[in-house]
């Protein structure tokens, strides 16, 4: 019975385990279409055109350069954050996650300890009872070896 509960907790722990693995898994799918959404933003602002109303190609040119360059460095600056921020997240989720395992590792380890000390308990129980038997069948078979008298003189005196 003791092994079973050992084997259920097991199962419980491997299955709380898997649980944290797959929140930890959509955590970091999230995270990825957040990175992806921002890098296709950044890819939307490289490829925008300025409206058409400039009046020469090179004004056209010096604005672009004015508009763009502090746009593209403020979307580069703000996804690289994102991205740390990200890691961040993930590594905290991470130690969450082997935390759990040590904790939850922990307990089936103190588990095992109880088993096996109820265990070498329930065996030294058992070893003095048989050691009880064994001495209590060694004198039934020397009663039995003494003639039919000895056992009637014996109980005669058990009677007085």
């Amino acid at each position: 019975m003791a092994m079973n509960n050992i084997k259920t907790e097991k199962e419980k722990t491997a299955s709380e385990i898997e649980q944290l693995f797959q929140l930890l898994r959509d955590k970091e799918n999230t995270m990825n279409e957040r990175l992806e959404e921002m890098e296709k933003k950044i890819t939307m602002v490289e490829n925008a055109k300025l409206p058409n109303q400039v009046a020469s190609p090179s004004d056209r040119v010096n604005e672009m350069e004015e508009c763009e360059e502090p746009v593209w460095e403020l979307l580069k600056n703000k996804m690289r954050a994102e991205k740390q921020k990200i890691a961040s997240e993930i590594e905290q989720l991470h130690q969450l996650l082997r935390d759990e395992e040590q904790t939850l590792y922990g307990r089936l380890e103190e588990m095992e300890k109880t088993i096996t000390l109820v265990e070498n308990e329930n065996i030294s129980k058992l070893s003095n009872q048989i050691t009880s038997l064994n001495a209590l069948i060694t004198d039934l078979e020397k009663k039995c070896e003494e003639p039919a008298w000895e056992v009637l003189k014996v109980r005669h005196s058990l009677t007085q």
